[in-house]
């Protein structure tokens, strides 16, 4: 029997089908359907794929693969704004408004076909991420929602 390596791509890959699956599956629960803005929960998989494979790609500049890493390190700290042990899949929205928001400032420093050439997602990037934005507000609270952006800029 012939072993064959699994490479850093295969792993990620991997990893983006668990949490898309787990994803899916509750928001198909009952729980899931009640919440209100779950059809950006979707994009929280999809988004963080996103983030790592712009994060690998040398055409980023070097400040914002800086800020992208910094934003992947957030995702899956322990440590957030809304802990995911304790909360559930809900608590992926300050996440899911973090990733928005640096895919937004990245889209201003990127060619558009460099990041969208990393888009596995089944929206319109750009329309998702507008859409996150508008209902940032909403999906986080206003005092969140600042923390959030305010920690963004500072970067």
């Amino acid at each position: 029997m012939e072993l064959v390596p699994v490479t850093g791509d295969q792993r990620l890959d991997d990893f983006y089908k668990r949490l898309r699956a787990r994803i899916d599956s509750w928001l198909e629960s009952e729980r899931g359907r009640r919440y209100r803005h779950a059809r950006y929960l979707i994009l929280v998989p999809d988004l963080f794929h996103l983030l790592i494979r712009l994060t690998l790609d040398g055409r980023v500049p070097g400040r914002e693969r800086a800020l992208l890493v910094a934003a992947v390190a957030y995702v899956v700290s322990p440590a957030d704004f809304l802990p995911e042990l304790v909360l559930g899949p809900v608590a992926f929205a300050d996440d899911l408004v973090l990733m928005a928001l640096v895919v937004n400032r990245v889209l201003k420093k990127v060619p558009r076909e460099v990041v969208l050439e990393h888009w596995s997602g089944r929206e319109d990037l750009l329309d998702a991420v507008q859409g996150i934005l508008t209902a940032a507000d909403r999906i986080v609270g206003g005092r969140l929602w600042g923390r959030i952006k305010g920690w963004v800029q500072a970067r």
